[in-house]
């Protein structure tokens, strides 16, 4: 069986099967990674990172819909969408954050 690795922390994915899809997470104070997938191909990931005031930040990108989108846990109701799906460097969360304040800013 395929492993699935957190792209931010590196360590093993969470796994729970749904009828339908598999849905694979990562869950810690800095971050919560998960991503969905049906028959191999992956149809969405959401990531929620953390500011150091503690403020939340998160990104859902429906690639099979082709959009995304951002919002913060503070106006958690206020989602905003971007009518495109994006690349992400996991390797540079701090570029992800600033990604999603700016689609916050001006969504």
């Amino acid at each position: 069986m395929e492993k699935h690795l957190c792209p931010f922390c590196h360590q093993e994915l969470e796994m729970e099967h749904r009828i339908k899809f598999v849905d694979y997470y990562c869950r810690n104070d800095e971050h919560y990674f998960a991503k969905r997938l049906c028959k191999g191909e992956l149809l969405a990931i959401k990531i929620r990172l953390t500011e150091p005031d503690g403020e939340k930040l998160y990104l859902k990108v429906h690639f099979n819909e082709g959009y995304s989108e951002v919002w913060k846990h503070s106006n958690q109701v206020a989602r905003f969408r971007i009518n495109h799906t994006f690349v992400l460097d996991y390797n540079n969360p701090e570029a992800i954050k600033k990604k999603i304040r700016t689609c916050i800013t001006f969504g």
